[in-house]
């Protein structure tokens, strides 16, 4: 059982969950998280693909870390995870993402879903399905994203020197 001091700062702090399969470590922060009052370690998020694969080829072992980096306070759970894909759990979590993000997957995409420029449409299906599409607005910016990449064309050329500094090639074929 976790202590009083454990459980407050696993309620108020942020959590890096680690996993290894093949020994290759994965470590990642986690957004949707709690502690059952029988001190189970929950962890609610969208963005594992890689944890998700680790748990189970490593007999779901696990690390969970928090701190609180102004009292120099800090702990280690380890213990086995287990995957969850129903019950009461799953839809207090299922909510609590969809209310923070509108429905989108990350931060960014709640973004662009909030200014129109990409719609969601969701599946009630398991595994979740999701599909993304440019909206009228999002569509009429392709032009000028070509135009740039275009531009940056011009600049850029493969192995040979450029006048820019920074760049990120893209696809456009001029």
């Amino acid at each position: 059982m976790l202590n009083e001091n454990v459980v407050r700062l696993l309620k108020s702090g942020m959590w890096d969950l680690a996993t290894c399969a093949g020994g290759e470590p994965n470590v990642v922060p986690v957004a949707f998280k709690d502690v059952t009052p029988d001190g189970k370690l929950v962890v609610g998020d969208v963005f594992l693909d890689t944890t998700l694969k680790n748990i189970a080829a490593n007999n779901g072992r696990i690390a969970v870390s928090v701190y609180d980096a102004q009292n120099l306070e800090g702990y280690q759970v380890k213990g086995t995870a287990q995957y969850v894909t129903e019950g009461e759990v799953v839809k207090t979590f299922k909510a609590m993402v969809e209310k923070m993000f509108s429905g989108a997957a990350t931060a960014k995409g709640a973004l662009i879903i909030a200014n129109g420029i990409v719609e969601r449409k969701s599946y009630d299906e398991i595994p979740p399905r999701v599909e993304y599409s440019l909206t009228e607005k999002g569509a009429s910016v392709v032009p000028i994203l070509q135009s740039i990449c275009q531009w940056a064309g011009v600049f850029y050329k493969d192995g040979g020197e450029t006048p820019m500094i920074q760049y990120q090639k893209c696809d456009h074929r001029g």
